[in-house]
This record gives C-alpha cells, sequence and structure tokens, in this order.
C-alpha cells in the first residue's frame, strides 16, 4: 500500500544459509531434505501451494541423471556406426563378411578410454561431465581412421602386392597419423585454457585420441589380418578350412563381384559428375568466391553471438530445476544477492585505514543497486567489535584485539550471540587477543539481473571502488566466477583457435608440403568462420560447451581436408592438374564421404538428448562433419588444382609438380624396413 506495507504476495521466495560443522553432517542433513522434499510429495502434502525447491546437492543429483539418461543413446549412436562399418566393409556373404571386424571399433573405444582416464585417475585429476561425450566423439573420428585403413589395404590388395600390410601402413599411415596429432594438438591447447570443466575434457581426449592412434595402427591392422585369413578359409572362423562348398564360394565370387561393382559406382559419380564439374574454370571460382566469402560473411554475424550458459541448459528438459529456475527468472528477474567483501592485510589499529575502509563501505551503500547497508541489517563484526570496545572504556583502534574471546562470548551484536562473526575474521589470536587479522569478510545485499554481462558490470563497478580506496582484497559471490569466464570467452576463443591453428599448420609443414599446408589451414579457418556464424544463427550461445566443439573442430575437420590434399599430392599424374584432381577425388573421395557419413550417423542421435547442452554436441558435431565434407572434398581440391594451373602458366607444364615429389612404395630389405 502508500506507507510500504505488503499486503499480499503471490510468490514468496525463502534462502537459507547452511553452516557446515566440522563433522561434515550437513551432506548427510541435506540428503534427508532432498529426499523428503520431493516435488510430487510436497504437492500432496500442500495441496493449496506450489511449492518449488533446490539445492546444490539436488542440482548435482539431476545432472548425474541427465547422463544416465543419454547414457543409452550414446551406446546406440556407437551400436549404429558399427553396423554401417559392417555393411560398408565388405559383402555380407557367409565367408566374406566383416562383421567381426567393424565390431573391433568397440574394444578400440573401451581401451582408449579406459588409458585415458586411468591416466587421470592416476594424477587425480577430475573428471567433468563433458567426458561422458568422449566415447562417442572417440568412435565416429576413430572409425574414420579405420575406413581410411581399410580402403589402403583393398587397394594394396589389388596391386598384388607381395606385402599387402606393410604397404598399406606405408601409404596409409601418413595420413592417419597426421590426422589423429592434429586432434591431439587441438586438446592439448585446450587443455591449458583456465576452464576447469574444458580442461579436464582436453586432457582426457588428447590421451585418448593418442591411444587410439596406436590402436589403429597396430590393434586394427592384427584384426584386419585375422579377418583376411578367416575369409581366405572360406569359413566363419579360422577352424572353419574347407566347410563351404565349390557351388557356395563360386556363388560368394559373384556376390563380391556384383558387391566391388556397386562399391565402384560411388568412385564413378566422382568421376563422371563431380570432377568434371569442379574441373570447369568458371565452378572453379564460383566455389573460391563463395568459400572466402562465405566464411567472411558468417564471421562477421559471428562475432555478435550471445555469450552464456544457462544453468538450466546442463539438467533434463522436464527436470524441476528447469521449473524452480523459470519461475525465479519469471517472478524475480532482478534477484536479491549476498556479496562478500574480504579484505586483505588491513591494519585495524590504524585510523586512517579503517576510514578509508569505512569510506569504501560508504560508496558501496551508495551504488542504486545495493540494498541496505554492509553488513545488513545486524551489522557487520567490525561494528560490534569497536562498539564493545567503547562500552568497556577501551579505545577502537589503540587497544584493537584486546578481549577478543571475550567479545565473541558475548551476546552484544544486537542481543545476538557474537560468536556468529568468528568465521569473519582470519588472524592470530594469543592468550585471548586478536594479534593480528590477515584476513576479514563483509556481507552486503545486491538487486541486479542475473546475466553474467550485468554481473560483471557490478563487478567491475565495486572492484573501481575498492581500488580508489587503497583496499586489498577481493568480491565473491558464485555467479562472479561465471560472470569472469564469459567475459574472457572470446578472448580464450580466439587465442586458442589461433594457436592450435599454427600448431597444426606446422605439423602440417613438418610431413607434407607448404602448398597442401597452406590450403589445409585455410580450408579448417573457414569450416572454424562457419561454425561461430552457424551457431548464432541456430540460436547456441558462446560458452564452454561451444568453446570446446570449435577446439575440437580443427582437429576433427583437418581429417576430412589431408586425405583428400595427400591424393592429389601422391597422385600418379604430376602434371595435368584436372586429372589430379579426378585421381584424388575417386581414390579417396569415397572414404571421406563415407567416414564423415558414419559420423553423421552417429551425431543424429544426439538430437534426440534430455538435454540442450547435448543438443548443442550434435549441432556443433553435424556442422563440424558438415563443413568439412564440404571443404574436404569441394574447396580444397579446388584450390590445389588453381593452385598448379597458376604454376603451370607462369613456369610451363614441364616444372609444374607440387613442392613434394610423390611418394614412392617400400620395398623390402635394407633400411626401408627400418624407416617403416
Amino acid at each position: 500500500d502508500g506507507s510500504g506495507q505488503i499486503l499480499s504476495a503471490d510468490t514468496l521466495l525463502l534462502g537459507y544459509a547452511l553452516k557446515n560443522e566440522r563433522g561434515g553432517d550437513l551432506l548427510e542433513w541435506e540428503s534427508d531434505l532432498v529426499d523428503y522434499t520431493v516435488p510430487n510429495e510436497l504437492l500432496a502434502r500442500y495441496p493449496s501451494l506450489t511449492i518449488q525447491r533446490l539445492s546444490s546437492l539436488a542440482f548435482d543429483q539431476e545432472v548425474v541423471k541427465l547422463v544416465a539418461n543419454d547414457m543409452p543413446l550414446f551406446m546406440g549412436a556407437i551400436y549404429i556406426i558399427v553396423i554401417f562399418l559392417a555393411l560398408t566393409f565388405g559383402p555380407l556373404t557367409r565367408s566374406h563378411n566383416r562383421v567381426l571386424l567393424a565390431f573391433v571399433a568397440i574394444p578400440q573405444v573401451l581401451l582408449s578410454l579406459l588409458f585415458a582416464t586411468g591416466c587421470q585417475g592416476f594424477f587425480k585429476a577430475k573428471i567433468s561431465t563433458l567426458n561422458f561425450m568422449l566415447g562417442f566423439i572417440l568412435a565416429g573420428v576413430g572409425v574414420d581412421d579405420m575406413i581410411v585403413i581399410e580402403e589402403f589395404y583393398a587397394r594394396a590388395k589389388a596391386k598384388g602386392s607381395s606385402s599387402v600390410m606393410k604397404d598399406t601402413l606405408a601409404e596409409g599411415g601418413l595420413a592417419v597419423f597426421l590426422t589423429s596429432l592434429t586432434a591431439v594438438i587441438a586438446f592439448l591447447v585446450g587443455a591449458f585454457v583456465d576452464l576447469p570443466a574444458v580442461r579436464s575434457f582436453c586432457v582426457c581426449a588428447g590421451l585418448a585420441f593418442a591411444y587410439n592412434f596406436v590402436l589403429n595402427v597396430t590393434f586394427f591392422p592384427a584384426f584386419l589380418l585375422l579377418d583376411e585369413h578367416r575369409c581366405c578359409f572360406g569359413g566363419t572362423c579360422a577352424c572353419c578350412v574347407g566347410r563351404a562348398s565349390v557351388e557356395e564360394k563360386k556363388k560368394e565370387e559373384k556376390e563380391e563381384v556384383i558387391v566391388a561393382k556397386k562399391t565402384s559406382l560411388a568412385g564413378s559419380i566422382f568421376a563422371t559428375y563431380i570432377t568434371p564439374t569442379l574441373a570447369n574454370p568458371a565452378v572453379q571460382i564460383f566455389v573460391l568466391v563463395i568459400t572466402f566469402g562465405a566464411a567472411i560473411g558468417v564471421l562477421i554475424y559471428g562475432l555478435g553471438i550471445e555469450v552464456g550458459l544457462s544453468v538450466t541448459e546442463v539438467v533434463p528438459d522436464d527436470s524441476y530445476a528447469v521449473t524452480f529456475f523459470d519461475t525465479l527468472e519469471e517472478k524475480f528477474s532482478s534477484q536479491i544477492k549476498i556479496m562478500a567483501l574480504s579484505v586483505e592485510g588491513l591494519d585495524y589499529s590504524s585510523s586512517t585505514q579503517v576510514a578509508n575502509l569505512q569510506g569504501l563501505f560508504t560508496d558501496i551503500e551508495g551504488l542504486p543497486t545495493v540494498v541496505g547497508r554492509v553488513g545488513n541489517y545486524q551489522g557487520h563484526w567490525l561494528l560490534h567489535y569497536q562498539n564493545y570496545l567503547s562500552a568497556n572504556s577501551l579505545d577502537p583502534y589503540t587497544d584493537f584485539g584486546k578481549q577478543y574471546i571475550t567479545w565473541l562470548e558475548s551476546s552484544t551484536c544486537n542481543n545476538l550471540p557474537c560468536n556468529t562473526y568468528a568465521m569473519d575474521v582470519i588472524g592470530v589470536v594469543e592468550g585471548g587477543e586478536l594479534k593480528s587479522v590477515s584476513n576479514a569478510r563483509f556481507f552486503f545485499e545486491e538487486v541486479s539481473p542475473t546475466e553474467t554481462s550485468e554481473v560483471w558490470k557490478v563487478y567491475n563497478t565495486l572492484n573501481g571502488l575498492r581500488r580508489a580506496k587503497g583496499i586489498s582484497g577481493y568480491y565473491f559471490i558464485e555467479l562472479f566466477m561465471y560472470a569472469e569466464n564469459d567475459s574472457l570467452m572470446f578472448m580464450y576463443l580466439f587465442r586458442s583457435l589461433g594457436v592450435t591453428l599454427v600448431a597444426v599448420a606446422v605439423i602440417m609443414a613438418m610431413f607434407t608440403d607448404l602448398t597442401s599446408t597452406l590450403y589445409i589451414t585455410l580450408c579448417v579457418c573457414c569450416i572454424d568462420c562457419h561454425l561461430l556464424g552457424i551457431a548464432r544463427l541456430w540460436d547456441t550461445r558462446l560458452n564452454s560447451v561451444l568453446f570446446t566443439c570449435m577446439i575440437m573442430s580443427v582437429g576433427l575437420s583437418v581429417d576430412y581436408c589431408v586425405h583428400i590434399a595427400h591424393a592429389f599430392v601422391h597422385a600418379e599424374e604430376q602434371i595435368d592438374p584436372t586429372k589430379r584432381l579426378k585421381e584424388a577425388l575417386t581414390s579417396l573421395g569415397p572414404a571421406v564421404i563415407k567416414g564423415g557419413f558414419t559420423t553423421l550417423l552417429g551425431v543424429a542421435l544426439l538430437s534426440m538428448a534430455s538435454s540442450s547442452v547435448f543438443r548443442m554436441f550434435f549441432k556443433m558435431l553435424f556442422l563440424t562433419v558438415l563443413f568439412g565434407v564440404f571443404h574436404g572434398v569441394i574447396s580444397l581440391p579446388v584450390m590445389m588444382c588453381c593452385h598448379q594451373k597458376a604454376i603451370n602458366a607462369f613456369c610451363g607444364s614441364s616444372s609444374s609438380k607440387l613442392d613434394t615429389p610423390r611418394a614412392e612404395p617400400m620395398k623390402a630389405g635394407g633400411d626401408d624396413d627400418n624407416k617403416l
């Protein structure tokens, strides 16, 4: 009413601050409270009231529930990838199917995860919720390398090589090594970011990808050879030698011819339709303009992306925590927050220093968003202690520290026990006197929107007042941590992406030619630009999850570019750029498309995740694969083809080879074996 009295209320917000004792009984008490205040039971006990509740422990339980709910999706995605491998590795005949080989992906993922988490556990590192995504990502990316190795094995076998696996690893091993190394480097760069959840995920991912590479060049080739022996025996296992009849074998040979024709269909599509189109000069100009123009445009658009991660994004969509926070946002958009001012190294026996502190209190109380005074309606510990000294004929400054324990044992603090302030002062106490104070805290209430951008403005304003008075210390509420992370997110992102791209470029230059390094790096930059712009268009905020996906995209997108660049540089044809483009795309284009499709199959299930944070992973992984395949199959070969055309025009066709010679096949014996 007009006098300021509250006559009625639509919603009442009650907050309880709980103090944990030395025995740590608070956790058990809070657990009992959470069990007692289940939302459905509250509704049954109080049918006339709508009661919502949340505590730190209850929120943690909802996060755990999120992982448990979506775990079947992760497992389903892995099995879909494995089934697709079984369908594409070879004919589904009785003796020549590759079903067992496809299922090797599952133990590889498990072994890589065990190695990574084991290393983290050995060094007592914490594991974040993001780490649960790693198995799915490993399955999608590790399978790509398995497809490449199997493709090189089939090519070496078709050539009639006397040492098929040796030639397979000699040709395909470098490409797999580069893609794995770039992914590991990208994750290790993210491990140096000051975001604990991101750091934990990146460390675990880097270790897992490194060990997955080891398995891809040892564990998988061993099973590939064993499975090849099984196929040669004509049975479902090695002990089934000779059991297949002659008619059965002839039937399977006919089926293999049919499958071989179907398999070459993808290569024919590249040779008949895609390659001639990309060889057209007008199309090449169009591709280059679209590639770089779109990248610049979406980057400019993406710079306006909002920053922040809502707490409702890390719990299931149907969680009562979502309802609780929605009610807070609707009813209390500007919430009262209890902030702590921690003062360090102040001499409370100096009237000058205490006057500066009191001046800071006055400035804080003068801010429009601060409610009441410092110390709230009860007052702070320094005020009550100085009043106690004055009441006992002691000087508040020269006698500061005397009778400190006696004061704590009294009830002179607004008729409250003064020991409630015992935790607000850290110092040295001897003989009942406070000899020195190293740290002391003061509380006050502040009202402002909970958006991290607004919270960070409040922090900077308060920090400016503290510095102006020459007071050492800091302010703290939990929101300040999230606000600071969000304020630094763009700096973290561009710094980490820059370092990652430079590291990837250096690695590519060490193991490939400079031309491939240049254009692969340009393609990766374009992919990151597209990701940032489309993320904003897809109503996604820049936060720790998106940051992780952006760093991860560098390592993953290189995978789609390296294989095509490797095939272009090491093509049999070294003069005609159009023929080199055709050879590169027809040889490895289908394998790149197949690898991208396997990842998309697994990613598709994440679109049904129960939380927006996992659906964010779906969006970014989907875009990474989509743009990675596009730039790897379309943009990169066009760039390299135009590059050689320019060299042909400038130097003549006889001197038009790229600056790395075509790799010669290794021969058995001598130093070549040692090099392998």
